[in-house]
């Protein structure tokens, strides 16, 4: 904990853009990662863009069971002396370990730091990026020392489990059925697990409780809706589908804008509509359809008018 006192004490000192700062490193990473793999699978290399989602996938999995199961309480919780910067409250709920933000930021630019390791530049810039998120979730006072390296770590034994899948699909491409069927398996199993365990219930001295079990099996539906989307979506691409990325710049370019912008608006306005459906399915729908709509619908889509016109 003296890490964090010594952080807030700079903090506090530092002017407020600083923390503003460290607040858009982190939050933008929730979306600019996933934006930035899904045009890699759509648009750029297909087979390094779906192995940074599949790491993502599953990492994210790992987090929220990880998370559920040891109920670690945030950091002003352990020790009152604490507090998380107001910037920062707003996104840091439920439990503390490991840290979230910084599970996304991993297996996201840690997956795109190992594809472009070739580009020595570029892979830094991508592993600095994991850095700073992980260490703005110290400075903000959202997470200890500890939820961010075991983040880090596990995300990083993520990426490694999937380079050996790749491998190994690479040299018996049906495999692939068995490692979707296990995935599917395996995130559901998760998730009954979270559903059915006891949580603790704490109050404070006000007799509020310090973090609401129904709030974080929330984030556990996210994760299985993720998983579930992209592995089913994965599987049926390479079946159904198995698009190639055209040579002309153009037609990569406007692929992947016009996918971005479907994704950008199911994620912010469309997706909204469901939430009369309760937290649960909202949170697993939103994702499900998320994931498979990068993985397959949008695949289907454009290989589809390629088909016909020629031209996209």
């Amino acid at each position: 904990m003296d890490y964090l006192f010594a952080l807030q004490n700079i903090r506090e000192a530092a002017p407020s853009f600083i923390n503003y700062f460290f607040l858009f490193i982190s939050e933008i990473t929730l979306y600019l990662g996933a934006l930035i793999a899904a045009n890699f699978y759509w648009s750029i290399n297909k087979d390094d863009g779906a192995y940074i989602l599949m790491g993502y996938a599953g990492a994210f999995s790992v987090n929220e069971f990880i998370k559920n199961l040891a109920c670690v309480n945030r950091p002003w919780i352990l020790d009152s002396r604490l507090h998380i910067d107001p910037v920062a409250k707003g996104s840091a709920t439920g439990y503390s370990f490991p840290s979230g933000h910084t599970t996304i930021a991993t297996s996201f630019f840690g997956g795109l730091a190992l594809t472009q390791r070739k580009k020595k530049g570029l892979s830094i810039f991508f592993l600095v990026l994991i850095l700073l998120v992980a260490f703005s979730r110290n400075w903000l006072g959202a997470h200890t020392l500890k939820d961010v390296l075991v983040a880090i770590c596990h995300t990083s034994l993520m990426i490694c489990l999937v380079c050996v899948l790749r491998y190994s699909l690479a040299k018996n491409p049906a495999k692939d059925t068995l490692v979707m069927a296990l995935a599917l398996v395996i995130s559901i199993t998760f998730l009954i697990i979270l559903c059915v365990k006891k949580y603790p219930m704490q109050y404070d001295a006000a007799g509020n409780l310090l973090v609401d079990p129904k709030k974080m099996l929330e984030e556990a539906f996210k994760s299985t809706g993720t998983a579930t989307g992209f592995f089913l979506g994965w599987w049926m691409e390479r079946h159904l589908v198995n698009f190639e990325i055209p040579d002309n710049t153009k037609k990569r370019v406007l692929r992947s804008v016009i996918g971005s912008l479907i994704l950008l608006l199911w994620l912010f306005l469309i997706s909204k509509t469901l939430k009369f459906l309760g937290a649960y399915t909202y949170y697993f729908i939103k994702y499900f359809v998320t994931f498979f709509f990068m993985m397959y619908i949008y695949p289907l889509l454009f290989s589809s008018i390629t088909k016909v016109y020629k031209y996209v």
